[in-house]
C-alpha cells in the first residue's frame, strides 16, 4: 500500500501508464535448521517511504520450529541485508517501465555454517534501459551475486554480470549453478564461480527488444572477454 500510495504521487502529473504493483513482492524463500533453531529467509522487495525508493531486502523470521507455528509466538522479522543503492521510480524513460519487478533476482542457497548466496537482479539499471550499469559496478549489490552471512549481516560480491538469475543451486559435489533470465534471445545456464564476470550487460548472446543487436555489445552474438555460460537458450525459454 505505501509502494502504491507513493508512485501516485510521484507520477500524478505524468501521463504514463500505470506502476507495475503486482511484481512488487515476495522473490524467493530458503529455511535453515541449525541444531534447534529454524531460521526462514525471504527476499523481498522494500520500499522507503521516506526516500521514494525501493530495494531487494533480505529478511529472517528465527526460532524454533514450535515457536514460529505459534500463534503467539512474539517472533518478528529482522533485516538481514539490503542491496544498495535504494532505486528511484523511472521518471524520465517513457519507453521503459516505472517499476522494473521483473529484473529481481530474489534466488537464495545455502553454502557452509551460516553463509547463503543471493542472486540480486538489475531492475533495468543495465545501462539500456537506465542509464546506471550497477551489474558491472562493485559498488552496487544489483547485477549480482552476494555471499551473505545471515548472522552477522556481512555480504561481499561472490559473482557480478548478470541480469536476471531466479534459480539457485549448490549441488551435492559443491559446485554452484544457476539459471538467468537475459534480454530477449539470451537466456543462460551458468556454473558460478566465485570472482568472476559473467559480463553482463557488455555482452550476452540477447538483443534489445524489438532489435536485431544488444546496444552495448561490439560483436552481436559473441560473449568474448568474460565467463561463458554453459548453455545459452536462444531462443529464449524464460527457465
Amino acid at each position: 500500500e505505501e509502494f502504491v500510495a507513493s508512485a501516485a504521487e510521484i507520477y500524478k502529473d505524468r501521463p504514463w501508464k500505470g506502476v507495475e504493483a503486482g511484481v512488487f513482492r515476495a522473490a524467493g524463500a530458503l529455511v535453515m535448521d541449525s541444531g534447534g533453531l529454524r531460521r526462514v529467509l525471504v527476499a523481498h522487495h522494500w520500499w522507503d517511504v521516506q526516500n521514494s525508493c525501493f530495494t531487494l531486502r533480505l529478511s529472517a523470521l528465527e526460532g524454533t520450529p514450535a515457536e514460529l507455528l505459534a500463534p503467539d509466538g512474539g517472533r518478528s522479522w529482522r533485516t538481514v541485508f539490503d542491496a544498495n543503492p535504494c532505486l528511484p521510480l523511472n521518471t524520465t524513460n517513457p519507453a521503459g517501465p516505472r517499476f522494473e519487478g521483473w529484473e529481481n533476482g530474489g534466488a537464495l542457497a545455502r553454502l557452509q555454517g551460516d553463509e547463503i548466496l543471493l542472486t540480486v537482479g538489475v531492475h533495468a539499471f543495465d545501462g539500456v534501459t537506465r542509464p546506471e550499469n550497477y551489474a558491472q559496478d562493485d559498488s552496487s549489490a544489483y547485477g549480482k551475486i552476494m555471499r551473505i552471512d545471515v548472522v552477522t549481516g556481512e555480504a561481499r560480491v561472490y559473482t557480478r554480470g548478470h541480469r536476471n538469475a531466479q534459480g539457485l543451486l549448490v549441488a551435492h559435489d559443491g559446485s554452484i549453478w544457476s539459471s538467468e533470465h537475459g534480454p530477449r534471445g539470451g537466456d543462460e545456464i551458468n556454473q558460478i564461480i566465485e570472482g568472476q564476470d559473467y559480463g553482463f550487460p557488455s555482452v550476452t548472446y540477447g538483443t534489445d527488444y524489438a532489435k536485431r543487436t544488444w546496444p552495448l555489445n561490439d560483436k552481436p552474438g559473441f560473449h568474448d572477454g568474460y565467463e561463458r555460460p554453459i548453455y545459452a537458450f536462444v531462443p529464449s525459454i524464460a527457465p
